[in-house]
């Protein structure tokens, strides 16, 4: 299939470089049970043109940034929200982007 269906991906998890790092400094190599797979926007964009997906909304993927520490949680969203912000803007159209909050911190 190629891309211009108009179909948007509103579930779309991402794997940011700072986050793939964390949980790997954590021993953390699984989620939900799952491998933390290898993740890239080239790939995530094959996927939605086999599928006919234009667009896809991204958010990141669990467990989140909290790991403890508040300061932490902070820098590693402000990682994760800026590596969203670029990849939106290496490829115009088709990324959106869910910020993540450093929660259960997210006045800051």
């Amino acid at each position: 299939m190629t891309t211009g269906t108009g179909r948007i991906d509103v579930h779309h998890h991402i794997i940011p470089p700072a986050f793939a790092e964390e949980m790997a400094r954590r021993g953390l190599e699984k989620v939900a049970g799952a491998p933390l797979p290898r993740w890239r926007p080239e790939d995530s964009i094959a996927v939605m043109d086999d599928n006919g997906i234009g667009t896809a909304i991204t958010s990141l993927s669990a467990p989140g940034v909290y790991f403890g520490n508040k300061a932490d949680a902070v820098k590693l969203a402000r990682a994760c929200n800026e590596f969203a912000a670029e990849m939106r803007a290496r490829h115009p159209g088709r990324f959106g982007n869910f910020a993540v909050l450093p929660t259960p911190f997210a006045e800051l």
